[in-house]
């Protein structure tokens, strides 16, 4: 197995309270890893941890390659009931992250269609469904060609079949297109047959099996 992302005697605090104490695990290339524990366990402080935008006190997070050459499409837990203050466009929110160039236009092109949204790419943001908006930051992720995926939270406020199209959307783009999904959820009943390694952080950090 190729590895990617690999986490090393972590360990974290927040004003003095210890919020991740000796976390070890990797992540490798293909993977489809869910990460699941009770509210407040430091499941997002992990994923902060690892994009870089906390410093660990202790341990180390190594990559396979360079941080800076590992590409990390990365998909923020979103409020569905708070919109954008003006009025912006799907095509508008992609556009923000891509890297402008004469192929700009077909990058979006091809996200949107990956998310199942290409009739949508002139539509309000603001307007869409709570499931739509979350393909629209899927695609936004997507268009710099990540090899890794990171979600927090993604089906917070989505109905059942909201949740159902996007994690098919997560399984195509895991299963065809060959990239590594890591995703922060408290729905594992829902969502465990789509992972190939799920783990608990709840005090300690394991790996469970059998799921």
């Amino acid at each position: 197995m190729e590895e990617l992302i690999n986490v090393k005697n972590l360990c974290f605090s927040y004003r003095n309270e210890k919020i991740l104490n000796n976390i070890n695990f990797s992540i490798n290339k293909g993977d489809f890893v869910g990460i699941t524990g009770a509210n407040g366990s430091g499941k997002s402080t992990l994923l902060k941890l690892i994009l870089g935008f906390l410093k660990p006190d202790e341990g180390k997070i190594d990559f396979l390659k360079n941080q800076d050459n590992l590409m990390i499409g990365y998909v923020p837990q979103n409020n569905h009931e708070k919109t954008i203050s003006f009025p912006i466009t799907a095509e508008e929110i992609i556009s923000m992250s891509v890297k402008k160039s004469e192929h700009s236009n077909e990058k979006i092109e091809n996200v949107l269609e990956l998310v199942d949204m290409t009739e949508k790419r002139h539509y309000n943001y603001n307007k869409m469904s709570g499931g739509e908006q979350e393909r629209i930051m899927i695609a936004k992720a997507l268009v710099n060609d990540p090899e890794i995926l990171i979600f927090d939270e993604p089906t917070a406020g989505l109905d059942q079949s909201s949740k159902e199209n996007l994690f098919e959307i997560l399984k195509h783009l895991n299963s065809f297109h060959g990239i590594t999904i890591l995703i922060v959820t408290h729905e594992l009943d829902f969502a465990k047959d789509y992972f190939n390694r799920v783990f608990r952080l709840d005090g300690e950090f394991s790996e469970v099996k059998n799921v």
